[in-house]
Parts: C-alpha cells; structure tokens; sequence
C-alpha cells in the first residue's frame, strides 16, 4: 500500500509505503496510482484528493483542445521539415538532376511547404510522392 501527505487539500510530496501498511498520522491518505494507458504528450497524471474520503487517486488529465491542435501542428511541422531537409539536396547547382527533374523536385518540395494548408494533424496526411 502506499500513502501520499495531503496538506490543505492538496496531494504533496511523491508516495510512500509504510512499515504494515499503517500511514504514520492523518496527514497521509491511501495513495491509488493511475492504471490506465494514457498519451503523456496529450495529457497529464494529476494527484486529486477525493472529497469526502481519505483517498488520493491519480488522475488523467487531457491536455486542452487548443494545446493538443498546436502540438499536432507541431508534429505535422516535424515530419515535414525533415522531408524539406532530406531533399535540400536537390537545390544544389551540381546535384546532377537535369532541369525537369529539378523542376520535380521543387513541386514536391512546394506540396511538402504546403501540407500544413491542408492538414493540421500528422495522422491525417497523405504525403506527396517523391519523384524517382
């Protein structure tokens, strides 16, 4: 069993277990960890006491609709940006590629730019097709 001290209502401190399971004062409530997958780039764990018990639960707390979208775009941004970057190759005078494959590859890389347009989650996006 583990305890966690609660002062003013709020959980303190990280919990502990006691020597036969006993909390040392009434400071210390009956801790009950989280057990249940959750996202932590999406949410948080939150110690809560519950009213009216001697019970603090660990709780999942979803991040806001707000955050969560900036941090999908941001994702989305990521894969992107290392997409641009592994072709930046193409933008070179001496890559070798002939003018309409150099004109390709600067469509791809503009779909690519232009993906955050369309899209603002990663898990959504087709992705343009590199040209061969």
């Amino acid at each position: 069993m583990q305890f966690i001290r609660v002062e003013n209502g709020t959980p303190v401190g990280s919990p502990q277990s006691f020597d036969g399971n006993v909390a040392p004062s009434s400071d210390w409530k009956f801790y009950k960890p989280n057990t249940e997958d959750y996202n932590p780039l999406r949410s948080a764990l939150v110690d809560v006491l519950v009213p009216d018990s001697h019970v603090v639960v660990q709780a999942v707390v979803p991040f806001p609709d707000d955050v969560v979208a900036r941090l999908d775009l941001e994702d989305l941004r990521d894969a992107r940006n290392k997409l641009l970057a592994d072709t930046d190759w193409t933008r070179m005078d001496d890559n070798g590629l002939d003018d309409d494959d150099r004109e390709l590859w600067a469509i791809y890389r503009q779909e690519l730019r232009d993906i955050t347009e369309t899209y603002s989650r990663l898990e959504d996006v087709v992705w343009p097709e590199a040209p061969a």
